[in-house]
């Protein structure tokens, strides 16, 4: 997996080939809390982006964690199979956001995108999160 941490003033640390372990040290280490204060102090006419985690499948998968004072937004990009007139099987790209995903649950979501379970991140996002506005 590989994975990126991006700053509030866009600039970000690139990591390829992350073990899960060091993935979720990556994230708990991170002073979040100091990136979304410069963040929301820029915001008065620094251009400037929110500091967020993305982690990187082989085939693709992306999930994109976004830390935020009342809990994480939370971007997942995937491939979804589904049956056209019940016989043929078509992929189509799906993207599921939630924000105020509970920070306590982060590391679930992280080992579902791991080991590949879609479906059961996809639920799990929805099931903990809140859909945007």
């Amino acid at each position: 997996m590989n994975i990126w941490i991006q700053k509030h003033d866009f600039s970000a640390d690139e990591r390829d080939n992350v073990e899960i372990d060091d993935a979720l040290a990556s994230y708990k280490g991170f002073d979040w809390d100091a990136e979304i204060l410069k963040e929301e102090a820029n915001a008065k006419g620094i251009e400037g982006c929110p500091p967020g985690m993305g982690l990187v499948s082989d085939d693709k998968r992306i999930l994109h964690l976004v830390p935020r004072s009342r809990g994480t937004e939370v971007h997942y990009h995937s491939e979804r199979k589904k049956k056209f007139l019940g016989l043929f099987e078509v992929s189509s790209q799906d993207t599921t956001t939630v924000i105020d995903f509970p920070d306590v649950e982060v590391k679930e979501a992280v080992r579902l995108h791991y080991e590949g379970e879609n479906e059961l991140l996809i639920d799990f996002l929805n099931a903990l999160g809140k859909p945007p506005n």
